[in-house]
């Protein structure tokens, strides 16, 4: 990275750190008796607007976009107003608290590839009704074994805290709950009453395995053609023929390159 780009990295770090601060704090002052909302949402407002200026276009954040064309552009401080911008910060905050590289240091920000496809292949929806049915199970207050309650309960943790988690911290999540299946599904899927709950847990977990192995092979190829030139990789491999399969998975298919024109 530039000394020109580490300088302004150094900018948008502090910036987002206000903006940060400015958002913890517009979300306690819901419940804070003393009522600030309008000052803060304004500071807000504009903290976001210089934020947008200094990061350069290629590496916005759909969240700022989305937050400057939904509630900063022409902001006028109103009760709604300020209502619809503390429930977007409370569904956005944790993408707005993930820190916003730019240049070489954003192109080799693997987490940030995987983040896009973990949201488009929607992982959290998954976790969520996996976390809805291991509470069904738990509230039946049936299961008999005290070693498979504190499994499932502290498995519903796993799920809830990393529902927009890391790639390493879906996988992990996924590989406990497969343990946590394989081990004791015999016990649950016995048991009258909690048998249909687990079945429908089991269901889904399915559906979310799925979900995550695309999401992991959209990673896979993401990363590549992020570090990688894919132009001059065609061509390495259209020289090479015994590079052709390895490389096959990594660079779009024809249907992509269509779709592009």
């Amino acid at each position: 990275m530039s000394a020109e780009d580490d300088t302004l990295q150094e900018a948008i770090h502090e910036v987002q750190k206000n903006l940060c601060s400015l958002c913890v704090q517009l979300l306690e002052n819901l419940t804070s008796k003393v009522n600030s909302a309008s000052t803060l949402s304004t500071q807000l407002v504009e903290n976001s607007q210089h934020l947008a200026r200094l990061i350069p276009e290629d590496f916005m954040p759909q969240w700022l976009k989305s937050l400057l064309t939904e509630h900063c552009n022409g902001f006028k401080c109103s009760n709604e107003k300020v209502a619809k911008l503390s429930v977007f910060v409370a569904e956005n905050l944790p993408l707005i608290e993930e820190p916003i590289l730019i240049g070489s240091a954003a192109e080799a920000n693997l987490d940030e590839l995987f983040n896009e496809q973990r949201d488009k292949f929607l992982i959290h929806e998954h976790f969520d009704r996996l976390v809805s049915d291991l509470g069904e199970l738990i509230a039946e207050d049936v299961i008999e074994h005290r070693t498979v309650e504190d499994a499932i309960r502290k498995l519903k943790a796993v799920f809830q805290v990393n529902r927009r988690g890391s790639l390493a911290a879906v996988m992990l999540a996924m590989n406990y709950g497969n343990f946590v299946k394989d081990s004791f599904g015999g016990l649950l899927a016995a048991n009258k009453h909690t048998k249909p709950i687990y079945e429908s847990w089991v269901k889904e977990f399915k559906a979310t395995e799925t979900a995550v192995n695309q999401a992991n092979a959209a990673t896979k190829q993401a990363t590549i053609r992020r570090l990688v030139n894919e132009t001059r990789l065609q061509a390495l491999a259209a020289q090479n023929p015994e590079m052709q399969e390895a490389v096959k998975g990594y660079l779009p298919s024809p249907s992509d390159l269509t779709q592009k024109q």
